[in-house]
């Protein structure tokens, strides 16, 4: 009895041994996990910054076009308005040089040097009245005219003026936006950096939970082989203790050991190995792929989810388990790169071509089909 304690003992303490690297081994899979999720929600917090600042970056586009339709405008008007001043300018010399005339010919007929002297020629008193009005709406209306003319070149020259303040007021804000624009798009780069780090660091991860698992699917098989040989020394070690046990049992009666009487010594039964079912891996890794888009229908996906712009991907159940996480990576186009879930399916989505739910069909259009690499995690 002692003999068979102790048998049982040391396969315990074996069996104690084997199991306590692949526990080691779970943990630290579990630990990876945890940063893999961790990572993961960094990606997509990265790329909701991304969405963010292409949005505003979109803003400025549409801010520069308007401050570009203004100014073209303003230009226009400050062009046509020194065109109105030449204008201007020419009607006044041309007028003066009428009233010029005029005298001219008033002081020729002897009328233009002295109106008085002209009004003191009247023939009659009616003639005198006749002269001293014509005199008189002669000059108040050559005055008028060229009065009316300065008036018009100095509205026009502050009109001028509010227009080149405008055209300088529009410039400033243009080169604002521009500015403003620039440090968008080196904010945007800057995460694509980071984007990109962040897939870096999340696909070491994977590589090493992959390593890990496949140490821990190892270390399930060395197991299952040293339990069974240990199973099998257990069951030689009973065999040999039962038979030391029994042999003594017969020497100290004084019973013939041999087989007369029709007698015989009963082998116990060898204990069968267990059979450990083999580990099924994980369907992760780099696969070469294709990629589509599509666009909203109305409807929810097939796993019952509403589609969402960088997380909906529409698989071959065959290939890729709705439900899964994908990592996705678009080499013509690493903006799209990311992880996404297998939500949806569809007629054309075949073996290894995914379709990702996009926000536009300008945007699927665009978007064409894609060489991709595929890792299911």
């Amino acid at each position: 009895m002692k003999s068979r304690k102790m048998t049982y003992l040391m396969v315990l303490t074996i069996l104690v041994a084997v199991v306590m690297p692949s526990i080691a081994l779970a943990d630290s899979v579990d630990e990876i996990k945890n940063k893999e999720a961790e990572v993961k929600k960094q990606g997509e917090t990265i790329n909701a910054e991304i969405d963010s600042v292409v949005a505003a970056i979109n803003a400025k586009y549409q801010d520069l076009a308007k401050l570009d339709s203004k100014i073209s405008d303003s230009q226009k008007e400050i062009e046509q308005t020194e065109t109105d001043i030449v204008a201007t300018q020419e009607s006044i010399e041309k007028r003066s040089g009428v009233v010029a005339e005029r005298m001219k010919d008033m002081q020729l007929r002897g009328v233009g040097q002295n109106s008085l002297q002209a009004l003191l020629e009247a023939e009659s008193f009616s003639d005198f009245i006749n002269r001293a009005y014509a005199v008189t709406v002669l000059q108040n209306a050559e005055n008028s005219k060229i009065e009316s003319l300065y008036e018009d070149k100095e509205k026009l020259s502050q009109l001028e003026a509010k227009l080149i303040e405008t055209q300088t007021n529009l410039e400033s804000q243009q080169q604002t936006a521009e500015a403003e624009k620039a440090s968008l798009d080196t904010e945007v780069a800057g995460l694509k950096d980071k984007l990109a780090s962040n897939a870096s660091t999340l696909d070491s991860l994977t590589a090493e939970r992959v390593s890990k698992e496949n140490e821990i699917r190892e270390a399930a098989a060395a197991k299952a082989a040293e339990e069974t040989r240990l199973k099998e020394e257990a069951a030689k070690q009973l065999v040999q203790t039962s038979n030391a046990t029994n042999n003594s049992s017969t020497t100290e009666s004084g019973t013939d050991t041999s087989n007369s009487g029709g007698g015989q010594t009963t082998t116990p039964p060898v204990v069968p190995p267990t059979v450990v079912p083999p580990v099924t891996p994980p369907a992760t890794g780099g696969i070469n792929g294709q990629a589509t888009a599509y666009i909203a229908t109305g409807n929810n996906t097939a796993t019952g989810t509403v589609p969402t712009v960088g997380r909906t991907i529409a698989v071959d159940p065959s290939r890729i388990p709705l439900g899964s996480r994908v990592q996705i990576v678009v080499p013509s186009m690493p903006q799209y790169s990311g992880v996404y879930t297998a939500e949806d399916t569809g007629g054309a989505v075949n073996g290894y071509i995914i379709d990702m739910f996009v926000g536009s069909e300008n945007e699927a259009r665009n978007f064409g089909r894609r060489s991709i690499i595929i890792t299911v995690l």
